[in-house]
């Protein structure tokens, strides 16, 4: 029960690693809002909980959207009280091939969901953090954030700009009470 005064915040979809991460956090009491764009999803990963210590709460939401972003934070307050952690995990990964064959489009989509959704999170959440002097933000980044991949050239660059964002804001934050940090997983089969 070591969070089960915390609220925690955490987009990606109700599958995969994001679901794990919530069943972690709600196992340990927490309050877990999850969003993505696909309310179903999440919906059902909420009832596979319903039995653990926590609350998980489902809210659509596409992390691409800025508009969207600042309702999901708004909802969220109303809904459950200021975000105390933050777990950055929406991501897409389009613009797989050659790096030459890159389009605007899919480094602007990828950009817009793997970078600047949790710029524009933290710029929501990290204030009020700040102000009550706790708050932890995990961003999910990945392995190939450090290590090339070929056909990767989207990807690896949108996961390499959160690794030093992250950095970034950690030193910024730290000295106010809130932890920064980034966990960077390889490839990891799920369904």
């Amino acid at each position: 029960m070591r969070f089960k005064e915390k609220l925690v915040l955490r987009t990606g979809g109700g599958r995969g690693i994001g679901k794990e991460i919530t069943r972690r956090f709600a196992a340990e009491g927490a309050t877990v809002v999850i969003a993505s764009r696909k309310l179903e999803n999440l919906e059902d990963a909420a009832r596979e909980m319903e039995s653990l210590p926590g609350r998980v709460l489902a809210k659509a939401c596409h992390a691409g959207r800025a508009e969207q972003l600042e309702e999901l934070v708004a909802w969220t307050t109303a809904e459950a009280g200021p975000v105390d952690i933050l777990v950055n995990n929406a991501a897409t990964n389009i613009g797989q091939g050659p790096a030459l064959d890159v389009t605007d489009q899919a480094l602007a989509k990828t950009l817009e969901v793997n970078v600047f959704a949790a710029y524009r999170l933290v710029r929501l959440i990290a204030p009020s953090m700040i102000n009550r002097g706790w708050g932890r933000i995990l961003n999910i980044a990945s392995i190939a954030a450090t290590r090339p991949m070929p056909g990767g050239l989207v990807y690896s660059t949108t996961k390499a700009a959160l690794l030093m964002m992250t950095r970034v804001w950690a030193a910024e934050f730290s000295r106010h009470g809130v932890l920064v940090n980034a966990i960077s997983p390889g490839l990891v089969q799920t369904d």
